[in-house]
């Protein structure tokens, strides 16, 4: 393998030593481009996902608490902070169906019936 390698490579690096570099050169550009391809599309992608939620209103960062409620000193901590443009809390709750009444019961009866 080295007899090979002593042969053909040192003999064709030592007469075109530029058509060699050149070739170098070429495989690293190629390289450098594809890589600086795709850091754009990358940031082009993050800037239209942004851009998309802050069209349709969603948040960049919410803080939720892992159990219970969230303490609200904390995000009067948050809301003050030197770094935060805009905080609104927003209040979750479980839904609870209403409480079935006299007429509701009756109506579904009637039209089980017919």
């Amino acid at each position: 393998m080295l007899a090979l390698l002593r042969t053909f490579s040192w003999q064709e690096l030592r007469h075109h030593p530029w058509r060699n570099a050149a070739a170098v050169v070429a495989v690293m550009l190629g390289v450098a481009l594809a890589f600086s391809v795709h850091l754009i599309n990358a940031s082009a992608l993050g800037e239209f996902s942004s851009a998309v939620r802050a069209v349709n209103g969603q948040p960049d960062l919410e803080l939720r608490s892992m159990q219970g409620t969230l303490d609200e000193s904390l995000f009067g901590r948050v809301a003050t902070h030197p770094q935060v443009v805009l905080a609104s809390p927003v209040l979750e709750l479980p839904p609870t169906p209403p409480a079935p009444t006299a007429s509701a019961c009756r109506c579904a009866w009637w039209a089980w019936m017919r």
